[in-house]
């Protein structure tokens, strides 16, 4: 791992072969970008002579791209596992421990922020100061801490409540311990119920839950399928809405009338052998884990003709992100709108603007070097060849011939 000079001073100077900065603009040729203060301060074309900056890290063979992001996932456990119980029955230190292998696995595969649904008792603030300090290699944290949901679908890594004052209650000391949005299941589980999109809770609960979210100045987003409970989504004002596989035209097009955003997560089904496949599934349930995975690739030629703004989420398929986007371009997005959907759209989705998701003066030094083009193939962001945090490598796979040493 490279991170400073052989002087001990930190990266001032990047040199890119090509540059996908995410912001509109297509760049030709090899680009320079200039750091400071572990930010993008100024990006030009590259000169031959950039080679001889100081404090120089050479990526004149690789492509470079933002450091992409999971809009949806929690660090807490494995989503294909499929044993969300099982996982969560340990304590928190081990659970801890958990998180903070899988914060490492996602830098390594270039995600630098996440966006956490959902965590237990707070380890996900923890874990927020200890990537942000530098202490532990992670990524940017945006959280929701612990998930509201009802007494008829309880789990461990979640606050079962009931009443509007008990969820107002929950969401105040939720914001007090520091959450950046508020989580909602307003749904069950595909996996869980033969109707997935019911509502669990109440119409008044859940307006309770928005309205305290919004007089806080957070967004809340909700667990919803389909159904009604998209429908009251939309009626109570939730801001954003995950998953959404089952949600129909007409939904869609209110979402985009309404600015609601859909975080999609694809992988959960579509992943083959997945979790239709796991041996241990009654038939009844298979076959509705099996519609969900038909739904899930007809989501998104739904949802990219509604005009909704949408980012994409891996729902705990650590380090998967950019296969995210490639089960979305596999279902009718272009290279570039996928790309975007764990770049740019998920920064402004997670509050992060012009500060993540784009290579641009004033953004977070937060790059993936690669070899080859995204927009031509995006298997190549499957093997990240360097990965800079706040300008600084955090990861590096140097193979033989490629120079990726910085120079002092």
């Amino acid at each position: 791992m490279v991170e400073t000079s052989a002087s001990g001073d930190a990266i001032r100077y990047v040199l890119c072969g090509s540059l996908l900065p995410m912001n509109g603009s297509r760049p030709e040729g090899p680009q320079l970008l200039e750091l400071a203060g572990g930010s993008v301060v100024a990006v030009r074309p590259a000169r031959p002579e950039d080679r001889h900056q100081p404090h120089l890290l050479d990526l004149s063979s690789l492509t470079v791209v933002p450091g992409l992001i999971d809009a949806h996932t929690h660090l807490d456990f494995d989503v294909l596992a499929s044993n969300e119980a099982a996982q969560a029955a340990v304590d928190d230190a081990t659970l801890l421990l958990r998180m903070i292998d899988r914060g490492a696995v996602n830098l390594r595969r270039g995600v630098t922020a996440v966006r956490l649904v959902g965590s237990r008792n707070f380890l996900d603030i923890a874990l927020r100061r200890a990537f942000d300090s530098g202490d532990l290699p992670g990524p940017r944290i945006v959280t929701a801490t612990r998930g509201i949901t009802s007494a008829l679908s309880p789990s461990a890594n979640n606050e079962a409540v009931d009443s509007p004052w008990a969820i107002r209650r929950v969401v105040r000391e939720n914001i007090r311990r520091g959450a950046d949005l508020i989580k909602i299941f307003h749904s069950g589980h595909i996996g869980g119920g033969e109707d997935s999109t019911a509502p669990l809770f109440s119409l008044e609960e859940l307006a309770a839950a928005v309205d305290e979210a919004h007089r806080y100045g957070r967004a809340i987003t909700a667990h919803a399928y389909g159904g009604q409970s998209v429908d009251e989504c939309l009626a109570t004002g939730v801001d954003h809405i995950e998953h959404g596989l089952l949600m129909t035209a007409d939904q869609y097009a209110r979402a985009a009338e309404r600015g609601t955003w859909i975080i999609p997560t694809l992988g959960v089904f579509t992943t083959e052998p997945g979790i239709p496949e796991l041996p241990h599934w009654s038939a009844p349930i298979r076959e509705r884990l099996l519609k969900g995975r038909e739904a899930s690739w007809r989501s998104v030629a739904l949802l990219k003709a509604s005009g909704a703004r949408f980012a994409l989420g891996t729902d705990a398929i650590h380090g998967a992100a950019i296969e995210e986007a490639r089960f979305a371009a596999s279902a009718g997005l272009t290279n570039e709108e996928a790309l975007a959907a764990i770049t740019v759209s998920a920064a402004e989705l997670c509050g992060l603007g012009g500060r993540a998701g784009v290579v641009a003066p004033g953004a977070y030094a937060d790059l993936v070097a690669v070899a080859g083009n995204p927009l031509q193939d995006l298997r190549t962001l499957q093997r990240a060849r360097v990965v800079l945090k706040g300008g600084r490598v955090v990861w590096s796979e140097r193979p033989a011939g490629e120079a990726h040493e910085m120079a002092a």
